[in-house]
């Protein structure tokens, strides 16, 4: 993913991303286009949906170190 769209899809882009990680790579290490584009507000929602989705605990844990 080279370019993120404005707006509040940044949520549901990072979801998207986080539930379609290939295998071996962390989520930390894809947010690169994110990188100071996102909210705390959107943070928080990001941290909250992620925590509440079976299977994504994990990149839940690398999105809250990404932060």
């Amino acid at each position: 993913m080279n370019e993120v769209s404005n707006g509040s899809n940044y949520v549901n882009e990072l979801l998207k991303i986080a539930r379609n990680l290939p295998e071996n790579v962390t989520l930390g290490e894809v947010l690169a286009p994110f990188e100071g584009k996102l909210s705390e507000r959107d943070c928080v929602q990001v941290l909250g949906l992620m925590g509440q989705e079976e299977g994504l605990t994990m990149c839940s844990l690398y999105f809250l170190e990404w932060m």
